[in-house]
């Protein structure tokens, strides 16, 4: 009998990338490409993607530099990774 496995969204592999805070949303947030060819371009992040546990991305402002988390295959859809 063949083995199958259900793949979840805790499966996913995740990206760092950096970023700069815009807003935050109780939802989202909406960030800025700081290290990418689209240095700049504001983008939403859901936090539902982000790997960080909820205590440390409610604790991001606006103006915050930092290093975000995300699954890969949203980093890929945003350009946050090639």
């Amino acid at each position: 009998m063949e083995e199958r496995r259900l793949t979840s969204r805790n499966d996913d592999k995740y990206t760092d990338y950096s970023v700069g805070i815009v807003r935050v949303t109780q939802k989202a947030l909406l960030v800025k490409h700081l290290a990418t060819d689209k240095n700049g371009e504001e983008v939403w992040v859901p936090k539902s993607v982000c790997q960080n546990s909820e205590h440390m991305i409610d604790e991001l402002g606006e103006g915050d530099n930092v290093e975000l988390r995300s699954a890969d295959w949203f980093a890929k859809k945003e350009g946050f990774l090639a």
